[in-house]
């Protein structure tokens, strides 16, 4: 009976509710009003802030029948305790009511921080009807190291070098290129050669009944070079100077096998050209053999299709000239990049705390990478920390809260050291070590007694240090981990640490240190295999059902140092085997000598994959789909949105959008995860940031790359580079990709009303814009390296391209200069940019329409670019368009734009007054399409629209990654238009919702989606069935919404069943075409109309 008059009552209340309708400003709705979301430097409860000033936010939250809830004023409490703050004391600030209705980065006004000073705080605020809401639960920063002079922690690391195994010295020696010779084409002569392309092979049989257990190739080429092994691209090179060290392990198969080279003599005039190097190949038994570039190779001009993986030599080649000995002129002594992986490093400290401990605080940092360990335990689920930064510049430092950790008594702080973005290979430019070879660690313990006295515990020389089970780490490479070596107990109290050895302290470190602004890369879920498949006997596949990054957890059992080998790929071959030549020199690959017959789990340490696939081989039993579970990871940033549609294609490209991000974004949003590339390309992030702010809370993300970008990749001549962080393997100031400094640094300010951002990179945009104006011909500019990559028709290269990007990015700038005040700035790049666009039409637009460069080109992205960035006057808008459609229907009525114009071409459909065909290009379901993809089975979004085809199989491997999230950019439309979910102004204190319904019956039946805006939850729900629309909106509170209906008048449109003037909190602000445009404040609301 109790649970029956439970529910009646709730029924009761419903009714009553639903009877009442929405509440307008009624009487006592205050006390439904909350402060909640509290955020310092947009994070929950940071632990190093080290501005002086931290900027708050909160966020209001009431029920969604209550309408027009608005903040007018807020009060702000910090103490220095918690008990204080329980009893509304803030004694470090209290900044009484103050009127307003901001709710965004509230600078702290109080009393100054010290570094390691935790501080608790709360708010309230006043509502429309000026009554206070209660106060907020109580939230608590962390000040980082506010001065340099607070660092009493020095650099330390290992550099007792491990010794190496019997098999690594024959390695290094064998790998020694004395007595080696440059070769070239037949009959070539000591001297210049012909520009142009020559290829090489050489085959070979492995030692009979053999294992490998290492390969690798040492080659260069003057000028460039590419190697294959068994057909599989296996490394590159374009720079003589340096002979590239490539392991190729993974590509040596046993009996026959083909090592192919096409190199290239670059230039328009005859130089010096020649290939120099040799494969050393490993055995288990300790046998080595050695495989010179030498006059025993075939070589040809010309190379036939299969080149690299023939049985036999083409028949019109001949054997290579030798044209001179290594060392000599022309060439000299050429160095050689390092191969070396040696052993990550265990660190440990123990220390002793005799008295209760009220705050406990550990800043730590790297060059390199490093695990934390506290008395056994870890104190936060990051990995790779403390991220990727130019250490040339700037090292960022983390922070964790230790204080249920600590114990009276002995403790022993402790840390793995590995190799990271420092000393890895890095990124294309195929060598390691590429920012330093010693990899350091710095800690520094603030501990707070009960009695409020202090104590710091630092990295200093009474450390200890020692190698253990994890004998290689890489980020491309893979990791080596022999548990037969591991220590038990190692960060634990009463460990036997007599036989580690003390530590190196490094005195020479001179580097930057900054608190990191973002959130770490974290283990965020786990995904279990879906099946297994054994393609060949002992090769078992396993199928995770979703392309992710990160790497996975192995159960295993087996005799003591049993090997067993992971791994990695994101498709397979026809035959079901692992598809691995995308991946070009990544070995992505983990290595495992078993600890015994126990089963246990085993996971590598600092590297990261990009796979959905993976190959475990050296097992001696059938495995089960549940002993592989993939760990994915990335920058811990919460979702942000959802979106779904009556389409469920759709719905998985949404989802397709998101696991790109995921996938790419580990400290540097980069442009894929799997091959050795990995890198902060700007022209991915720029086209691809709006979605990612909906996708994803990323605000804190993009804080830190744009310090990469605009204060650490930017050229003295003011051009920002093509990735930040910046590698020297790449150039500058190429359209579209150096843009990314004004754009992204406007879309900051857009999505998330940040001022200081823009203040603090200012100078910086003002030198690009200078860089601009040297570098450009009478308003003209040229597209640089890259122009519209990946386009499938049109031009690449043009000055149309490059030309409206300059007024783009002067527009963007204008904008930015007035957030900022600076009005005559603001002025001068407004007309800057009505020239550059005044220009744009006079040089390019034609009379009839057409958009057509000096050499007579045009392509979908020239209108795109017209239409979407509204360069179009209105009186040749119908002639344009006219011509834009032309485009489209030639290419099928699919779209045929690259990097620069598939951001925009959906927009400019529909301001070309083609609504349709924006819809039909993102329905479309054959190829080129997104929805193709999808079909396809991707789960990810791919590099190229055909990376793999049932017809032609997978695309050129040298650039087919199918984890790259530049195509989805088209998540940005989904919801601004789909959905219409969109700000107006900055940071969505007023936001324009306006779904694009679409008219015919070939579209999409309904859409829903909410988007968490930093405000608030924003909510869009339409339906369309014949010609009635329903429209469905929730605005967060201290918001106001300009709600697009379609209908031809007022009159048409209803709000919870009444006409539009008995509807509280909505007013008629404009009608045009087919749509009636109505302000409303918070709440829900329920239109209805007819198109």
């Amino acid at each position: 009976m109790r649970n029956s008059r439970g529910l009646g009552t709730s029924l009761l209340l419903g009714l009553i509710v639903g009877w009442l309708g929405p509440v307008w400003h009624g009487h006592g709705a205050a006390g439904s009003v909350r402060v909640t979301g509290l955020r310092c430097e947009y994070q929950a409860e940071p632990l190093a802030v080290q501005t002086a000033r931290p900027r708050l936010s909160w966020r209001l939250e009431a029920p969604d029948r209550l309408r027009g809830v608005r903040q007018t004023a807020w009060q702000v409490l910090v103490a220095s305790r918690e008990d204080l703050l329980k009893r509304d004391v803030g004694d470090l600030w209290d900044s009484g009511k103050v009127a307003g209705d901001e709710t965004l980065h509230i600078e702290y006004g109080g009393r100054p921080l010290r570094t390691a000073q935790t501080v608790f705080w709360k708010v309230r605020a006043w509502d429309q009807e000026g009554r206070p809401t209660p106060w907020s639960e109580p939230a608590r920063w962390t000040m980082g190291v506010l001065d340099p002079g607070d660092w009493r922690a020095q650099w330390i690391g290992f550099d007792a070098d491990a010794l190496l195994e019997p098999w690594q010295a024959r390695l290094e020696e064998s790998l020694k290129l004395e007595g080696a010779v440059w070769i070239w084409l037949p009959g070539a002569k000591p001297g210049e050669q012909p520009p142009g392309d020559a290829f090489f092979r050489k085959r070979f049989e492995t030692l009979p009944g053999q294992s490998v257990r290492r390969a690798v190739m040492v080659v260069t080429a003057d000028d460039a070079f590419t190697l294959f092994v068994n057909g599989q691209e296996a490394g590159h090179g374009s720079n003589w100077r340096t002979l590239a060290t490539l392991d190729v392990t993974d590509r040596i198969r046993p009996g026959t096998n083909i090592l192919a080279i096409r190199a290239r003599n670059g230039g328009a005039n005859p130089t010096p050209a020649g290939l120099v190097g040799r494969l050393v190949v490993v055995y288990e038994s300790g046998a080595t053999q050695v495989i010179p570039v030498d006059g025993t190779w075939r070589s040809g001009p010309r190379a036939p299709e299969g080149w690299a993986t023939a049985a036999d030599d083409p028949a019109d080649w001949q054997a290579a000239a030798e044209v001179g000995r290594f060392g000599e002129a022309p060439w000299g002594q050429v160095q050689r990049t390092e191969s070396g992986m040696g052993p990550a490093v265990y660190l440990r400290k123990s220390f002793v705390v005799g008295r209760p401990i009220r705050r406990a605080v550990l800043f730590a940092s790297a060059l390199g990478v490093y695990e934390l360990h506290v008395n056994g335990q870890t104190p936060d689920r990051d990995v790779l920390s403390p991220g990727w930064t130019d250490y040339h510049k700037r090292v960022h430092y983390r922070g964790y809260d230790v204080t249920a950790l600590l114990r009276r008594g002995e403790n022993v702080l402790g840390a793995i050291l590995g190799d990271g973005w420092y000393a890895s290979y890095l990124a294309f430019t195929g060598r390691r070590h590429y920012y330093g070879d010693r990899p350091r660690f710095l800690a520094q313990l603030h501990i707070e007694y009960g009695d409020g006295s202090t104590e710091v515990v630092v990295t200093d020389g009474s450390w200890k240090a020692a190698h253990g089970p994890i004998r290689e780490a890489d980020l491309l490479m893979g990791c080596v981990y022999d548990a037969r070596l591991e220590m038990p107990g190692w960060d634990r109290p009463r460990f036997k640490d007599e036989g580690w050895q003390p530590v190196t302290v490094d005195r020479r470190v001179q580097v930057l240190l900054t608190a990191h602004p973002g959130p770490p890369i974290r283990r965020v879920e786990e995904i279990r295999a879906l099946k297994v498949t054994e393609p060949r006997p002992g090769v078992y596949i396993f199928d995770l059902g979703q392309n992710m990054v990160g790497w996975v957890r192995l159960q295993a059992r087996g005799r003591p140092g049993q090997k067993v080998v992971v791994r990695h790929g994101e498709m397979l071959n026809p035959d079901g085997t692992l598809y691995t030549e995308n991946l070009r020199a990544a070995r992505a690959t983990d290595t495992y000598y078993l600890a015994g017959s126990r089963r246990r789990a085993y996971e590598p340490y600092f590297t990261f994959h990009g796979f959905r696939y993976v190959e475990v081989t050296g097992l001696e039993e059938r495995p089960l789909p549940s002993d592989v579970t993939g760990i994915v990871v990335h920058s811990d940033l919460a979702r942000a949105s959802a979106f779904e549609c009556s389409e469920p294609l759709v719905n998985r490209l949404v989802l397709n959008t998101l696991w790109s991000q995921k996938g790419n974004f580990l400290d540097v949003p980069t442009d894929c995860p799997q091959r050795d590339e990995r890198a902060g390309w700007t022209g991915d992030a720029q086209v691809f940031m709006k979605t990612a702010c909906y996708n994803m809370d990323a605000p804190a993300f993009f804080t830190k790359w744009l310090v990469d970008l605009c204060e650490d990749s930017q050229r003295e001549d003011g051009a920002f580079g093509d990735v930040a962080p910046h590698i020297n393997v790449v150039g500058f100031g190429n359209t579209g990709w150096a843009d990314a400094g004004p754009i992204c640094n406007w879309q900051m300010w857009r999505m998330y009303g940040d001022v200081r951002v823009l203040e603090r990179h200012y100078p910086a945009l003002q030198r690009y814009m200078q860089f601009l104006e040297r570098t450009s011909t009478n308003h003209v500019r040229g597209t640089g390296a890259y122009g519209d990559w990946l386009r499938l028709a049109g031009p690449q290269h043009s000055e149309v391209i490059g030309t409206a990007y300059y007024f783009y990015t002067t527009r963007v700038m204008a904008e930015i200069a007035s957030a900022l005040g600076r009005t005559n700035d603001a002025a001068r790049y407004a007309q800057l940019a009505g020239q550059i666009g005044g220009t744009f039409v006079q040089r390019f637009i034609r009379e009839d329409g057409r958009i057509v460069d000096g050499r007579g080109e045009t392509g979908q992205t020239f209108y795109a670019l017209a239409f979407g960035l509204g360069l179009v006057p209105d009186n040749l808008k119908e002639r344009v368009a006219r011509a834009f459609v032309k485009t489209v229907e030639e290419q099928n009525w699919h779209l045929a734009t690259g990097f620069l114009g598939t951001p925009l071409v959906l927009f400019a459909l529909e301001k070309a007054g083609h609504p349709e065909l924006a819809w039909r290009m993102v329905l479309n379901k054959t190829y080129p399409s997104w929805l193709q993809q999808v079909l396809w089975g991707a789960t990810s979004m791919w590099e190229r629209w055909d990376g793999w085809t049932p017809e032609r199989g997978f695309q050129d491997p040298g650039m087919n990654s199918f984890n790259h999230y530049w195509l989805g950019c088209v998540g940005e439309w989904l919801y601004s238009r789909a959905a219409g979910i969109d700000t107006e102004g900055p940071a969505f204190k007023t936001m324009r919702i306006r779904p694009l319904i679409p008219r015919s019956s070939e579209g999409l039946e309904w859409v829903q989606a909410h988007y968490d805006s930093i405000r608030g939850r924003i909510e869009s729900r339409w339906r369309r069935q014949g010609e009635r629309v329903e429209l469905e909106v929730v605005v967060p509170p201290n918001t106001t919404a300009l709600v697009h209906v379609p209908a031809r008048s007022p009159d048409d449109v209803r709000e919870g069943g009444r006409p539009l003037t008995q509807a509280p909190g909505i007013s008629v602000v404009d009608r045009s075409g087919d749509e009636v445009i109505l302000q409303v404040g918070s709440g829900r609301y329920r239109f209805t109309s007819r198109l």
